[in-house]
């Protein structure tokens, strides 16, 4: 095996790992997303929130997930409006829509991962 077959191997099994942890994740933002509706978007965990879908922005386009890098972007953008008092009226509204939407294509995601997972194992 060539060095460069071992370093796409490993990028495959790194990949699997962001990928198998989608669905965990996705639970987590949806709690964070119902305490931000409970505190009207401040507190701890609209923080959490920043931190959890900086780090997908920041590693799903490195593994061809581009669309999940650009969704978790846009709640980020949005979050870090909040937090520079720089929201508009219907930030909220927005930042509530986008969070849906992230969880939307984290969960296709890690579906489809858990059934070529199956696939593999036939």
């Amino acid at each position: 095996m060539s060095l460069q077959d071992e370093f796409q191997n490993r990028i495959q099994e790194v990949k699997q790992r962001f990928v198998s942890r989608l669905g965990e994740q996705a639970l987590d933002f949806r709690a964070l997303q119902k305490q931000l509706r409970d505190s009207r978007y401040s507190g701890v965990a609209l923080g959490e929130l920043r931190i959890g879908v900086h780090k997908i922005r920041g590693v799903a386009p490195t593994f061809g997930l581009a669309a999940l890098g650009d969704k978790a972007d846009a709640v980020e953008q949005m979050i870090n409006a909040i937090l520079a008092k720089q929201a508009g009226p219907d930030t909220k509204q927005r930042l509530d829509t986008s969070i849906d939407t992230l969880l939307l294509e984290m969960g296709a995601i890690f579906v489809k991962d858990r059934a070529l997972a199956k696939t593999d194992q036939a």
